[in-house]
C-alpha cells in the first residue's frame, strides 16, 4: 500500500521576468579610469576602501565591452557595458555607440580640473547626437 505525505510548499521568489538588455556606455577623457571602474563594478570591488584602486586597466583602443545581469525585484536585466576610448581618433566611432545607448555615463577624474572643465565638451556631444531622444545620464568622479 503507497502512503502520502502531504508536502507543504514554501514560499519562493517568482520567476523572474527577463527584459530587454539595457546598454549603458561609458564616456570620458583618456585616463579618467572608466574601464578600471568598469572592473571594480563587475568583480564587486568596495571602491570605498580603496580595493578597487589595486584594479590597472591598459588604455582602451576603440572600446572595452562587459556584461552582467543583475535582478531588481522580479526582473533580471542584462546590462550591457561599452566602455569607450576618451582618444580623439574614435570620436566617429564614439558616436554610434551613443545613439545605441539607453544610459551614458560620464566619468572625470576627480584629480584633474582639465578632466572636469572638458564634461562640457562631452555633454554637448551627447546633447548633438541625441537631441530629443530619451537617455539616462550619470555623473561619476573617480579616483
Amino acid at each position: 500500500m503507497l502512503t502520502f505525505t502531504p508536502v507543504t510548499r514554501q514560499p519562493q521568489d517568482p520567476i523572474p521576468r527577463r527584459s530587454k538588455p539595457v546598454r549603458v556606455a561609458l564616456v570620458g577623457d583618456s585616463g579618467v579610469g572608466k574601464t578600471t571602474l568598469l572592473q571594480c563594478y563587475l568583480e564587486g570591488r568596495d571602491l570605498s576602501s580603496r580595493e578597487g584602486f589595486k584594479v590597472k586597466a591598459e588604455p582602451t583602443l576603440g572600446v572595452d565591452y562587459a556584461k552582467k545581469r543583475v535582478r531588481i525585484k522580479s526582473e533580471e536585466i542584462c546590462l550591457h557595458f561599452w566602455s569607450l576610448s576618451g582618444d580623439t581618433a574614435f570620436d566617429e566611432m564614439r558616436k554610434e555607440f551613443y545613439r545605441e545607448s539607453d544610459a551614458v555615463v560620464l566619468i572625470f577624474d576627480l584629480t584633474s580640473r582639465a578632466s572636469f572643465d572638458r564634461l562640457s565638451t562631452w555633454l554637448r556631444d551627447l546633447q548633438t547626437l541625441l537631441d530629443d531622444r530619451r537617455f539616462t545620464l550619470f555623473l561619476c568622479g573617480y579616483k
